[in-house]
């Protein structure tokens, strides 16, 4: 046994769907714990213009999605993963068409671009858009960002979020 082991000699849980009998070593819980975040998105924060982030994963708090957001723009991954979240929130805003990021003084916001009936487009702030929606664009952006940890915790997922729209966060969280 190395020095830093932990001394338990049971069942050690290692990662979703993982079991292994050994001494669970230090280095291990280390590595295991880098790869874990807990999210707590709120509207109030999404709808605050954000400062430029070089972050490569998304705040606990969401404070940087605008640089995570636009960072899924830069590679062919990332702009699938951004087709992905827009796909999933038009189960909302089914006229959704995209979403950008706009630098305005030197801060960060996402405009919503929809497309109507009579194929004109124009754009919502955030400001505009719904506590629930803006909840759902923030836990879609944690759970498919490009650098996500292994395992993500989402503190209340349900709160400010129509109870019709919840099956849609299950799907997406299953994926």
């Amino acid at each position: 046994d190395s020095k830093d082991s932990l001394f338990l000699d049971t069942w050690q849980f290692m990662g979703p769907g993982r079991l292994r009998r050994r001494p669970l070593a230090l280095s291990d819980l280390r590595r295991e714990l880098s790869n874990f975040e807990a999210y707590s998105i709120y509207p109030n924060t999404l709808r605050t213009p954000q400062t430029p982030s070089n972050d490569s994963r998304l705040a606990p708090s969401g404070s940087n999605l605008t640089s995570i957001f636009k960072l899924m723009s830069k590679s062919k991954s990332g702009m699938e993963t951004r087709s992905t979240i827009i796909e999933s929130l038009r189960q909302i805003m089914p006229s959704l068409d995209t979403i950008t990021i706009q630098s305005l003084g030197g801060l960060m916001v996402p405009q919503f671009r929809v497309r109507e009936e009579a194929e004109t487009t124009h754009s919502f702030n955030v400001s505009q858009l719904s506590d629930g929606t803006l909840r759902v664009f923030g836990i879609l952006t944690a759970l498919f960002q490009l650098n996500k940890p292994r395992v993500i915790a989402l503190e209340e997922p349900e709160q400010t979020i129509n109870p019709g729209v919840l099956a849609l966060l299950a799907d997406s969280i299953k994926e």
